[in-house]
């Protein structure tokens, strides 16, 4: 269901366009109709007159009319004066409104705040408490106690965020127009075809007591409490769902086949669910491709990069409701997340524009119209002008040349991780000027060259803010982490040399309790063997030049050759929000190779052909049963609850990986009658670069040089030059 949230702040302008001509529009303006918000239209002094509904037009009625015009913002204008309000406040008095509302076909508002358990009982009841079963009393019973609950701790949340909530000044020339209002999905959804949710609920009612069994005595009740079921939470058929979601993208909306075959076998509570997203589905077809969510945050940080530093934008909480409603248009997910998630996104956003702002030395009355701005991957961005936009970070990467690109493993973020950018628009042409000639003139020579040299002409851009890669990580707000900005690779030097490039005195070690962890159990799980766990888990620390650092850092299976090395900033123990970077597979083979002597992927059953496997030997099982018993032997790393343990019984080493690579080579154990899961190839392998990795920091651990090994994985991971060979592009993180 994760995709249910998706696109709705845009939904609004494709059916709008569709809107205008119908019949029910025109109808509209010939009454005088000159202003309309989601189907209801105002005239020019601003009155109601009458909604649109489907495609017939509908006028006021007199004290309709009268309700709205005292109840509207224009109404309220003569009691209070318009102020400015904080995203809190702008949320729970959306809240309030959507509370005051009587749900058709469920308990009131009122019925809920009181906390009533027998009225809201009746009201979900509708009427039919003496024909339902036992099941379904209770299923009711238990909706109204989580419905009372959630009512009340949504008016505790609303109440404490009033409490909380500062007063944020007016702006110097506070915006005219009205706050955008939030749009629910269940709003988005009902403009998109005319029929709310409450609606298709009452069709699935209806033909649901049709269908319910109505035989008399015990055969018949245990009929209905085997249908009741289906409303039960965990009854939904996932396999039985994808054959019913064909037939419900083909068969028109509320139509009587499709409530049938969806109510039959989910009952209300899935066949809701699923019409839903079917009905999402649809909707997202209207709105464009191709920009995910990660896109979309890029560009809201670029939105506010433009309207902070541009236009001079508020970017206190609720200031502009313009920049507000933008940054709901790009990125929906936002639009319609719960109203902390807003918040900590909406917050991240202005905190990232203060920080840029403060980068460029900007004051609070300050604007700077001399940057164009770019986001690195995809298409443009939307509510920043085209003629202030441009392309130089993802140009230069498309003109390396093969092997250039190859020597960054053909990852552009390998060469520079910056995801947007900003550069000087009168000196665009003359750096693309440059950038081209340097390329030109090392096209033909060793290919880390032409990329060296661009990256010390892009350094002196950089540190004089003519040209500014950035790269972007979701701030830690909320764990009392402020964002700021910091360069990397602007330096002479690497992260781990000094100023006459001699290397720097590194401390490493690990956090406590949080050392080297993987688990080499073999269990059982659904009939098939696999692994306890397939990650390798730990928390470095390193200290250099009196500054510690510390991460985490994770190792999943990828792939037969290589695994996923990822690491999380810590904050107070805890994980960042953001990623910070994974270290390329190359760069840790090499690191590991430089310590032990041998290659990652030596001696574990792989074929010359990639993604190709041959058989384990004895002498794989001898070299990996000595490696154990050596790891095994200090207590800093941990290999697993049990050791090595098969299905819960401790074995021998030997006996262990003969048991292992027998089960590798054949796809199950003889012992047990069971074939290994699925992914068992690629999680075994995994697990033996686990050992290999684990014993290369053992040994830099008892050669005292630890800390380089785990500053090195950092350093790496974050796309940081380690020496002056400048192999990494410049940029600034913004987090």
């Amino acid at each position: 269901m994760q995709d249910v949230f998706k696109y709705l702040r845009r939904a609004d302008s494709y059916i709008r366009e569709a809107k205008e001509e119908s019949q029910g529009h025109k109808q509209a303006v010939q009454a005088g109709g000159v202003t309309s918000s989601y189907g209801r239209y105002y005239d020019k002094d601003g009155k109601y007159i009458g909604k649109v509904v489907g495609d017939k037009w509908q006028p006021a009625k007199a004290d309709d009319m009268l309700a709205r015009m005292a109840g509207s913002e224009a109404g309220k204008a003569t009691e209070t004066e318009s102020q400015p309000k904080t995203l809190d406040q702008f949320r729970q008095s959306a809240d309030q409104s959507q509370m005051n509302r009587n749900v058709p076909g469920g308990p009131t508002a009122d019925a809920l705040a009181s906390g009533d358990k027998a009225e809201v009982e009746k009201q979900l009841s509708r009427g039919r408490e003496n024909v339902q079963s036992p099941n379904r009393k209770a299923q009711i019973s238990r909706q109204a106690d989580q419905m009372i609950a959630q009512d009340q701790a949504e008016r505790e949340a609303a109440a404490a965020a009033a409490v909380e909530t500062q007063a944020v000044e007016p702006e110097k020339e506070a915006a005219k127009t009205p706050a955008p209002e939030p749009i629910t999905l269940d709003q988005a959804l009902e403009k998109e075809d005319g029929r709310s949710m409450a609606d298709i609920r009452s069709d699935f009612e209806r033909f649901r007591e049709r269908q319910r069994p109505r035989q008399k005595g015990a055969k018949g009740e245990t009929k209905r409490a085997e249908f009741d079921k289906r409303d039960a939470p965990g009854s939904d058929d996932p396999e039985g769902y994808e054959k019913q979601a064909e037939l419900a993208a083909k068969t028109p909306q509320g139509a009587e086949k499709n409530i049938q075959d969806l109510v039959r076998s989910y009952g209300i509570t899935g066949a809701l669910e699923r019409q839903r997203k079917e009905r999402q589905q649809r909707l997202n077809q209207k709105i464009k491709k191709g920009e995910g969510p990660v896109a979309q945050q890029e560009g809201n940080t670029l939105i506010t990069f433009y309207n902070a530093i541009e236009k001079g934008k508020s970017l206190k909480d609720g200031g502009d409701m313009e920049l507000f409603d933008m940054l709901n248009q790009n990125f929906p997910d936002m639009a319609t997340a719960p109203p902390a998630v807003q918040k900590a996104w909406y917050q991240n956003f202005l905190e990232q524009g203060k920080s840029i702002r403060d980068y460029l030395g900007l004051g609070d009355d300050e604007v700077d119209t001399s940057y164009d701005y770019e986001r690195v991957s995809g298409s443009g961005v939307n509510f920043v002008p085209k003629e202030k936009q441009h392309s130089i970070i993802a140009d230069t990467w498309n003109k390396f040349t093969p092997a250039q690109k190859k020597f960054y493993g053909n990852k552009d973020d390998s060469w520079n991780p910056a995801d947007i950018s900003m550069v000087k628009t009168d000196q665009k042409e003359a750096i693309t000027q440059e950038i081209d000639r340097i390329l030109d003139e090392f096209k033909d020579m060793d290919p880390s060259l032409g990329p060296a040299v661009v990256n010390s002409y892009l350094k002196n851009l950089a540190k004089n803010k003519i040209l500014i890669p950035i790269s972007l990580k979701q701030g830690d707000i909320e764990k009392g982490a402020n964002v700021g900005v910091k360069e990397y690779n602007y330096g002479d030097q690497g992260a781990l040399t000094d100023d006459e490039g001699m290397p720097k005195a590194v401390q490493g070690s690990y956090r406590q309790g949080k050392s080297p962890k993987t688990e080499m159990g073999i269990t059982s799980s659904g009939g098939q063997l696999g692994f306890d766990s397939n990650s390798l888990l730990f928390d470095p620390v390193f200290n250099m030049g009196g500054k510690e650092v510390q991460y985490r850092i994770e190792n999943k299976p990828s792939s037969l050759n290589s695994d996923a090395f990822e690491i999380r900033e810590l904050i107070n123990g805890q994980n960042a929000n953001a990623r910070g970077g994974g270290v390329p597979a190359p760069v840790t083979a090499q690191m590991v190779k430089d310590v032990l002597g041998t290659d990652l992927n030596d001696r574990m059953g792989l074929g010359q052909k990639q993604g190709s496997t041959v058989p384990f030997t004895d002498d794989d099982v001898k070299y990996y049963s000595d490696m154990y018993r050596d790891l095994a032997s200090d207590e800093t790393y941990n290999m697993g609850k049990k050791g090595l343990a098969w299905n819960g019984k401790t074995m021998e080493p030997e006996d262990y990986f003969k048991r292992l690579f027998n089960m590798a080579n054949t796809g199950s154990d003889e012992e047990m009658g069971q074939r290994a899961e699925a992914k068992f190839q690629k999680a075994v392998r995994s697990k033996l670069r686990h050992m290999k990795i684990m014993s290369a920091m053992k040994k830099k651990n008892e050669e005292g040089d630890l800390g380089t090994f785990l500053a090195k994985l950092y350093y790496n991971a974050g796309k940081v030059n380690l020496d002056d060979q400048m192999t990494k592009g410049p940029f600034v993180k913004v987090q």
